[in-house]
């Protein structure tokens, strides 16, 4: 591989990781439909052919998400690929898979009509254990892990990442609380900060990476 095919590599790069995360939030969506409706189903003891054949839609819809993605993932790969790279991917697909499970315990715990996951509304002792257990466990260990394989250019983007959004947390924060006391806006929701947080890391993140 010449080193033009290194430089043009990014920029091919940034179009799979778009397709990429686009395929994964289809998948995570479809899984959540998937457990949703199938335990919604159970529930109602409905057996029916109508049921079954939505079923099976949802389940070849999510099957074509995860084909298509396994299929953006290995086209166009480069010929040589780190091997700190390798493990660095699988470490993030492993965090990706976490969210997934904690979505599966919320569904279990609370019911497929619950918005639990989404609001602010009391929840079991059990439930709160256990998700606590992977994001205060699990989570950190594979972090851990993850940084410690990553090599300098990596971790150079994830620095860069982090800063920019904590100088957006910075300025969100305090201005959604005092705009709260003010009566201009709803009082603050942390988690919708912390999503916004994870956003604008994650497009930083792909920026730095692959532009």
């Amino acid at each position: 591989m010449t080193q033009t095919d290194y430089d043009d590599a990014p920029k091919n790069g940034l179009g799979r990781a778009v397709l990429l995360t686009l395929g994964a939030i289809a998948v995570l969506f479809l899984s959540g439909v998937l457990i949703g409706f199938a335990m919604a189903a159970i529930e109602d003891g409905n057996a029916s052919v109508k049921v079954f054949g939505i079923l099976a839609v949802i389940i070849a819809l999510l099957a074509a998400s995860l084909y298509g993605s396994w299929k953006v993932w290995i086209k166009d790969r480069p010929e040589m690929i780190a091997q700190s790279e390798r493990k660095s991917r699988n470490l993030m697909f492993a965090l990706a898979g976490v969210g997934v499970v904690i979505g599966v315990i919320f569904s279990v715990f609370e019911g497929p009509n619950s918005n639990a996951l989404f609001s602010n509304e009391p929840i079991s002792g059990t439930l709160a254990t256990a998700v606590l257990l992977f994001w205060l466990v699990f989570v950190p260990v594979l972090s851990w892990i993850w940084w410690k394989t990553v090599d300098e250019h990596e971790a150079s983007v994830y620095r860069e990442s982090a800063s920019i959004s904590l100088h957006v947390y910075v300025f969100i924060a305090p201005s959604w609380w005092l705009a709260a006391r003010a009566g201009w806006v709803p009082e603050q929701d942390p988690m919708i900060v912390l999503a916004i947080v994870f956003i604008v890391w994650s497009i930083a993140w792909i920026y730095r990476k692959y532009v």
